[in-house]
């Protein structure tokens, strides 16, 4: 059920009915909204560029994918910035870059982003 907001009883009881009736179609609307504000940013940054590459996760508002044979990765927000994986704000151009090698700048990235974040104090690693 959803918000209850201020709601009569009987609002409410058809709004369950409504829900019990067509779980489906709201999970159906509510993964689309989802896929929408995931798959946005890099259809809108990159409309020639964005096949193979899917959504992996959400870092606040900042989209990442990966691409599904090369192993790249881009990160993205909703108005067409591109960040490395320190969620640093970088050009399009590298960011592509970035993506492109990152097969050989895996390992050592990995290994630098936990080497910042141990000496930042910061204990869960994070980074894109």
């Amino acid at each position: 059920m959803t918000n209850t907001r201020e709601q009569t009883q009987e609002e409410q009881r058809r709004q369950f009915q409504h829900e019990a009736q067509n779980p489906a179609s709201d999970k159906t609307q509510a993964q689309t909204e989802i896929d929408l504000r995931h798959y946005a940013p890099i259809q809108s940054a990159l409309p020639n560029e964005a096949n193979g590459y899917d959504w992996k996760r959400e870092t606040g508002d900042i989209q990442s994918y990966q691409h599904n044979e090369r192993g790249g990765w881009l990160h993205i927000d909703p108005e067409g910035q591109f960040y490395d994986r320190q969620a640093q704000p970088i050009s399009r151009e590298a960011a592509l870059e970035n993506a492109a090698n990152s097969v050989d700048l895996s390992l050592s990235q990995g290994t630098q982003a936990q080497s910042t974040a141990a000496s930042s104090g910061n204990e869960q690693g994070i980074s894109l």
